[in-house]
């Protein structure tokens, strides 16, 4: 989650993709429309992407779509992704929600952040600072939701930066997949006025279907 904001370190240019993007969780094979205004990584986007990926060792990628306006690419965009334990599970809404639900209201510890911290060190090559709390924002039909103001910085460059983070959870023909979007905000409101994309983002998920 709070790993993704290393993307926002990098200078990028965005260049627009194709609308559609294919993905598969275990066996299931998804596809998905892109929002109305957010391109797929490419060229240097891509690299960065990789890098992010990679700085999270507990959920595997499988999108990440920015703004397609460039000056603004890293700081408003969103990325799909999965935790590994979940990726052989097959689950319902419900059974996600109810067991997942009552985790989501205590927010993470500082222990995860220091974690979080530390693995974008690694990935980036230099001491990075990771500060803010992920928590709960309830559910609907189809999302857990989660959400964070979420502040890093990186010392040696002078380099700091703040996000707000929108998070749905759902389970799309059994298989879980989050939905994140970061953009710029500082409070609670603007954690909340995120959730609306994530939503409209899972329900553009679908499975492909076998010819």
């Amino acid at each position: 989650m709070k790993l993704i904001l290393i993307a926002g370190l990098f200078a990028a240019i965005a260049t627009p993709a194709a609308a559609q993007h294919r993905f598969r969780v275990g066996t299931v094979e998804f596809t998905t429309a892109l929002p109305a205004g957010y391109c797929a990584a490419d060229g240097r986007n891509a690299a960065v992407a990789q890098m992010v990926a990679a700085a999270d060792n507990r959920n595997v990628t499988h999108l990440t779509t920015l703004s397609c306006d460039a000056d603004v690419a890293w700081k408003d965009y969103f990325i799909l992704k999965t935790p590994n334990e979940l990726l052989a599970v097959s689950t319902s809404t419900t059974e996600l929600q109810q067991a997942v639900g009552p985790v989501l209201k205590a927010a993470q510890s500082g222990g995860e952040n220091e974690e979080a911290s530390k693995s974008v060190s690694r990935t980036m090559g230099s001491p990075v600072q990771i500060k803010g709390e992920v928590r709960g924002y309830g559910q609907d039909a189809h999302c857990l939701y989660l959400g964070a103001v979420l502040d890093m910085a990186v010392p040696e460059k002078g380099v700091s930066y703040t996000l707000a983070m929108s998070g749905c959870m759902t389970v799309v023909s059994g298989k879980v997949v989050t939905i994140y979007r970061y953009a710029p905000g500082t409070t609670d409101a603007d954690i909340r006025a995120l959730m609306p994309s994530v939503l409209a983002f899972a329900k553009a998920i679908t499975p492909v279907v076998a010819n």
